[in-house]
């Protein structure tokens, strides 16, 4: 899979193209996450094999674009089929989960002692089933999270350092700079992009109530997104103050990273509050508060320099 990912032009990306369309259909993603912990595991791999490729793609197409000063480009086929199966993938894999909870929530009330009738005995079974599914869904759920806010903070700080040694603010026409910008800020908030999906990941972190085992998992890959966008905003706010003037109405990739940065801290914020309000339990509300620790740091002004 990762040799035909690398070449498109081969005929292992021919055969990658026939497969990928069959898996994003919600049909073909149905199936794919019914299936047991082995059948995940390699649809996992297969998933971080596309980011890989997304980021790697993102980054050359910035870099001839910036060369050529041609701000346009076009997915290939293999391209944009990788794009659908991550999206649908990563969307799926937070619906299936959503399900589970959703199933767990509605018959939690379900009786488990004494003789029961039939429908309780179908009540009960929903639960159960539930409960495991949610068991077997829950490390790729956050585990994938945690890939994909790896390879957005290192395309994000792949993306500063191009634009710091590009230095394409430097040129006389502001037009022409303002297409560097808009077709960076374009390729970054793509419905599609590692960057969207990230956020959509972020966004269902804050909204449902996680087991705290898994607040290791959440806060690290929410500090990668943090730290990615926050690259940006120190090479910005470093930038002489007439270069900083010179951007303000031209540099629409710095108002995008300030609003997923805004998104980022909300979900941080949400967890936080959550953990402040588990007290049912005092073990249980001493291993919050040193989860909450790790929380906090991911919107500490020394961690968000460029937010003091």
């Amino acid at each position: 899979m990762g040799a035909a990912i690398r070449d498109e032009d081969g005929p292992e990306a021919k055969i990658v193209m026939r497969i990928l369309p069959l898996m994003s259909s919600v049909k073909g993603l149905k199936d794919v996450l019914e299936g047991d912990e082995e059948e995940l595991t390699i649809a996992s791999r297969i998933i971080n094999q596309c980011v890989d490729y997304l980021q790697a793609k993102t980054m050359s197409v910035i870099a001839a674009c910036t060369e050529s000063k041609v701000y346009a480009t076009r997915a290939t086929g293999l391209e944009n089929d990788i794009r659908v199966f991550t999206k649908n993938y990563c969307q799926e894999l937070m619906v299936a989960y959503g399900n589970q909870l959703l199933t767990i929530l509605e018959k939690q009330g379900a009786k488990s002692e004494g003789e029961l009738t039939q429908p309780e005995k179908a009540k009960l079974q929903a639960l159960k089933d539930a409960q495991e599914r949610k068991r077997v869904l829950e490390p790729f759920l956050y585990h994938t999270f945690i890939f994909v806010s790896q390879r957005f903070k290192a395309q994000l700080k792949s993306i500063t350092e191009h634009v710091r040694s590009a230095k394409v603010y430097e040129q006389e026409d502001p037009a022409e700079i303002k297409k560097f910008y808009d077709f960076i800020s374009t390729l970054n908030s793509g419905d599609k992009s590692i960057p969207r999906i990230a956020l959509l990941f972020s966004l269902m972190m804050s909204a449902h109530k996680p087991e705290v085992t898994w607040l290791d998992e959440i806060s690290e890959a929410l500090m990668n997104c943090a730290e990615g966008l926050n690259f940006y905003l120190v090479m910005s706010s470093n930038l002489p103050k007439r270069t900083q003037l010179k951007l303000q109405s031209i540099d629409s990739y710095k108002k995008l990273v300030e609003e997923s940065l805004r998104s980022i801290c909300y979900s941080i914020g949400v967890l936080a509050y959550r953990l402040t309000l588990l007290s049912s339990d005092e073990k249980e509300e001493q291993r919050s508060l040193s989860k909450l620790n790790i929380l906090q740091g991911g919107i500490e002004a020394r961690f968000i320099p460029a937010l003091t």
